[in-house]
């Protein structure tokens, strides 16, 4: 089915606006510049190629990970 979504926003509690960008394909990861609490998070496509499709959604906090850690060779 190819890439069908262009443009999305990710929300928490229905008005924050936590992330955008553009294309979702395999394995789409958001990272976030802190950790957020909420308890609903909504997606809104803006843009799409056909009808969007989604087969999960999900969220995942590393607390190992540092949240400003560049990649180094």
């Amino acid at each position: 089915m190819g890439q069908r979504i262009r443009r999305h926003e990710v929300f928490i509690d229905g008005r924050t606006l936590v992330k955008n960008g553009t294309t979702v394909g395999h394995k789409r990861l958001h990272r976030l510049p802190r950790a957020v609490t909420a308890r609903r998070m909504k997606i809104r496509i803006l843009e799409s190629r056909g009808p969007p499709l989604l087969s999960a959604v999900g969220l995942h906090f590393d607390p190992h990970k540092p949240w400003n850690a560049t990649k180094t060779s």
